[in-house]
């Protein structure tokens, strides 16, 4: 079904605009949206700013009044937003406002606008933390400061971070753990970021850290792994170490020594998890066959075969991997790529394929497989397994493909001119 124009400034589009403007958890964001809103409704949307900010400046609560001015200023256009956004400021009078951690987040705010052109405003937003007197909520703040930033400029704040962090705090130590954990997973993919990780006295910490920048770092700079893999070998703790190492060893650019980093970790999970990884990108089929066999995890096995077969160009190979495959999602997405190389000359095959849907125990996952399958099949064949999953199919699903039909009616139709075509 076509999706239903609404057109822009009637009644349902502003009830539709409404809606989701109530959705939004952000003040800011509301008052941004809101005003956007009534550009469109109004004939001059300079106008529309102009009394949105007569009426930000009647709040009497500063705080709230100092967001409602940023939310309008950075709806401004993007060449006057930088200007909008200072006089913001400016009318705002943050420095009035009492609460460090409030004045610290209307900086926080309006960072990411003025960074480039105003660089000044880092050094003023991090003054601003620094006179919050508890360690750990310095630390929140300038998380929340770091994550707005580019990589270049991310670092030293993170560094800072995890310092504070270990000194003395009112806050309990999980708190501060949790709060360690959410500054390293933002760690930047750079040399520079391997060298702290290496500093890092946690042990759980170190390797999360790895773990974090270890894909990017490697895909951009392979003559990093040698320097990755030391700081993991380095870790005494096994748990930390091999999933460090089951990480890393698929970066690996030389699959020999990513199989072999891969075999010499101890835990069976870990080592799974990066044998998966690794064999799918063998250029011998038949040897990352074997290998993926002789995976221990069953999902990550499943994985592994679902992942070959969709490279195997011999549909008969295929179909004699596809029972391996234990997980049911992954079997049925296996037989819908299968699909796509059958037609209907391949009865024998498409016997198989049939055969092992049915077997599929999750009902979702043997509808998917089975809706791939069904079209192929001569008229009456498709009939009869249309008939046999009414119940289950009588309401229209969501195919990823959507050349696949979507009703029974398509189906059935689908079959019948394939069939059709086959006699000519």
């Amino acid at each position: 079904m076509d999706a239903v124009t609404v057109q822009v400034g009637s009644p349902e589009w502003v009830q539709a605009q409404l809606i989701e403007i109530e959705l939004l958890a952000d003040g800011v964001d509301k008052v941004r949206v809101l005003v956007g809103v009534a550009e469109q409704l109004l004939p001059s949307p300079l106008e529309v700013r102009r009394q949105a900010w007569d009426i930000a400046n009647t709040i009497e609560d500063k705080v709230k009044r100092a967001y409602a001015l940023i939310a309008i200023a950075s709806h401004a256009p993007e060449e006057n937003r930088v200007t909008a956004l200072e006089k913001a400021l400016e009318f705002a009078d943050i420095q009035a406002i009492e609460n460090k951690t409030d004045r610290a987040r209307i900086l926080i705010k309006v960072l990411p606008d003025l960074l480039e052109k105003r660089p000044s405003i880092l050094d003023q937003t991090k003054a601003v933390i620094e006179t919050i007197e508890d360690n750990i909520q310095q630390a929140k703040i300038l998380l929340e400061v770091a994550v707005s930033l580019p990589d270049e400029n991310r670092l030293d704040l993170l560094k800072e971070i995890l310092r504070l962090t270990d000194e003395r705090s009112t806050e309990i130590s999980g708190d501060k753990f949790l709060l360690k954990i959410r500054t390293t997973a933002q760690l930047p993919g750079t040399e520079e970021a391997l060298d702290f990780i290496q500093t890092i006295e946690d042990e759980f910490l170190r390797s999360l850290a790895l773990k974090t920048i270890a894909p990017d770092l490697l895909k951009n700079r392979p003559q990093l792994l040698s320097k990755a893999l030391n700081i993991a070998e380095d870790l005494n703790s096994d748990i930390s170490k091999y999933s460090a190492l089951a990480v890393i060893a698929p970066q690996m650019p030389n699959l020999e020594e990513a199989l072999k980093t891969a075999y010499a970790i101890h835990d069976a999970n870990a080592r799974s998890s990066a044998l998966a990884k690794i064999v799918v990108k063998l250029p011998d089929l038949e040897r990352a066959l074997e290998i993926a066999y002789k995976i221990e995890d069953t999902h990550d096995c499943s994985e592994a075969l679902a992942r070959i077969s969709g490279q195997l160009t011999d549909l008969n190979r295929v179909l004699q991997v596809i029972p391996d495959i234990e997980d049911s999602k992954l079997r049925a997405q296996a037989l819908v790529e299968i699909a796509s190389k059958l037609d209907t000359n391949s009865l024998l095959s498409l016997d198989q394929a049939l055969d092992f849907a049915q077997l599929i125990q999750e009902d979702s996952d043997r509808n998917e497989a089975l809706k791939a399958i069904a079209p192929l099949l001569p008229e009456k064949e498709c009939h009869d397994l249309l008939n046999s999953h009414q119940t289950e199919w009588e309401n229209p699903v969501y195919m990823p493909d959507q050349n696949q039909p979507r009703h029974l009616e398509d189906v059935l139709n689908a079959a019948k001119k394939n069939q059709d075509e086959s006699a000519l």
